[in-house]
């Protein structure tokens, strides 16, 4: 039985309208991003570890790390705040072509409703492994979690057949110093 994600059930609509309105406008000066996807590393085996990169809207690639678990109300739809804590220490590291961004991030629209596949037992002690989109629900105040894949200690993929291609691409984004043995997608799928 295959696990459907909280925000499948949301308004496709809505999701169209903000991304019109990103293609045509992109994000107006000193406005929070509208989009943020992440690959991250979160690992508590030898103490607590979390790391990874996040790319906005706009084109920013930024490298975090945190130092503290990241603890939302609801992680599934964070605040704005919750995700400005998250990334709080971050780094730029290049500003991407805005083409090349609005042209991966339309792919949010078939990934959005996509599910997700049930839940598998991974690697031990090797952390969790996250490649998630955040996408305005409310304004720019709440967001929702749009995830990609999930490997490490669980193994979790989105169903949606271009889930795998934005996954891979924000990977390759990754500084090669950071790169991880895990894939989310295995060869094949």
């Amino acid at each position: 039985m295959k696990r459907v994600a909280p925000w499948r059930r949301r308004s496709s609509p809505v999701f169209a309208c903000v991304m019109i309105l990103f293609s045509i406008a992109g994000a107006a000066p000193g406005s929070p991003p509208a989009i943020y996807c992440e690959m991250s590393h979160e690992n508590h085996a030898w103490g607590f570890r979390h790391r990874g990169i996040v790319l906005d809207d706009a084109g920013h690639l930024y490298s975090f790390a945190r130092e503290t678990p990241w603890r939302p109300q609801k992680a599934d739809t964070p605040t704005r705040r919750e995700l400005e804590d998250k990334y709080h220490q971050k780094t730029l590291l290049r500003t991407l072509p805005i083409e090349e961004v609005r042209q991966k991030l339309l792919l949010l629209e078939p990934v959005s409703q996509g599910a997700l596949s049930e839940s598998q037992s991974g690697y031990r002690d090797a952390g969790v492994r996250t490649s998630v989109c955040y996408l305005p629900d409310s304004g720019n105040e709440v967001y929702r979690e749009v995830v990609l894949c999930v490997t490490g200690d669980q193994r979790m993929t989105n169903l949606s057949p271009v889930a795998r291609e934005l996954s891979e691409w924000i990977e390759f984004l990754e500084e090669p110093a950071f790169r991880h043995f895990q894939q989310c997608f295995p060869a094949g799928r």
